[in-house]
């Protein structure tokens, strides 16, 4: 099994007056979605986040809520809280507001990393490759550890993955197999909640 962490930290979209994880999607919430399918086939979910406070009443009590250990550094810092705390070898890492999240792509990455014995196992579409919807070996907490410590600025993805040997499973691999593209979308605007609306009907049909 893996430990799914959602990073959520940083400044929060707002669509509509509310936040983009807030808002309606399916029967309850964009963020109540995305936990049900990741708890699919995620034995732990970790939420990371700046301010603990903001999403308590919005998460079921097993979730668990943590603050970054490294203040303001982005994803890296949440990245590093959750894994430091996760219980399972290896996590399955999502952005907040991902409503269309995938456990068969992420059991997918999961078999590879195992496979291949990498740190990390990662979607790769046109843009390169896609690390908030990866699968990452709680190994690379050393070199987490040594990126955060090196300077207390905002360290981007390619600061770890670098350090990294990484497998890529193709978008084109992954949709031979049934799984399409639509489960790295993040809502941030406006068009990705249509986005996300219309994936989930079309999934109904």
């Amino acid at each position: 099994m893996m430990t799914g962490i959602i990073l959520a930290g940083g400044a929060m979209r707002r669509l509509r007056g509310r936040e983009a994880g807030l808002l309606p999607y399916a029967e309850g919430t964009i963020l109540e979605r995305q936990l049900q399918v990741m708890e699919s086939c995620c034995s732990e979910i970790i939420l990371v986040t700046d301010d603990p406070r903001r999403y308590l009443e919005h998460v079921p009590r097993h979730v668990r809520v943590l603050a970054d250990y490294y203040e303001g550094r982005g994803p890296l810092g949440g990245l590093h809280a959750g894994v430091a705390l996760a219980q399972n070898n290896a996590v399955w890492v999502t952005g907040y507001a991902m409503p269309c999240v995938s456990p068969q792509a992420a059991l997918r990455l999961l078999e590879r990393m195992t496979r291949e014995g990498n740190f990390a196992c990662l979607p790769k579409g046109e843009q390169g490759l896609f690390p908030l919807h990866g699968v990452f070996s709680t190994r690379c907490l050393d070199p987490l550890e040594e990126v955060l410590q090196r300077e207390a600025s905002v360290q981007e993805w390619s600061a770890l993955l670098d350090r990294l040997t990484i497998s890529a499973v193709d978008e084109a691999e992954l949709a031979a197999e049934g799984i399409e593209p639509g489960y790295m979308l993040r809502v941030r605007h406006a068009e990705d909640y249509w986005r996300a609306l219309a994936q989930d009907a079309a999934s109904r049909q």
